[in-house]
């Protein structure tokens, strides 16, 4: 996926339509905001010297199982997301 903000609706449309035989109703739902909340957060955090690098992102789908890796830009420096986000008490449970 290019890292690129406008990227990330497409892609996950593509993942999505990968597992839509192995997940349904709220389980896609729930796929479909937590790839997007990643891939959007890969995009605007992770500092990379070469911003045309791409993201890569893997699905392995098994008898009773599914995952997804994500994997940074080449170049990216590592970080940690829990250190961008905001404290619970500071977000709207809304």
């Amino acid at each position: 996926m290019p890292n690129q903000i406008e990227a990330i609706d497409p892609m996950v449309l593509t993942l999505k339509s990968h597992v839509d035989g192995a997940l349904s109703g709220e389980a896609l739902f729930r796929f479909d905001i937590c790839l997007s909340e990643a891939l959007a957060n890969l995009v605007m955090h992770a500092e990379t010297t070469d911003k045309s690098a791409p993201i890569t992102v893997k699905i392995r789908h098994e008898a009773e199982s599914l995952s997804t890796e994500i994997f940074d830009p080449k170049g990216a420096a590592a970080f940690d997301i829990r250190d961008k986000a905001r404290a619970l008490d500071e977000i709207d449970a809304l």
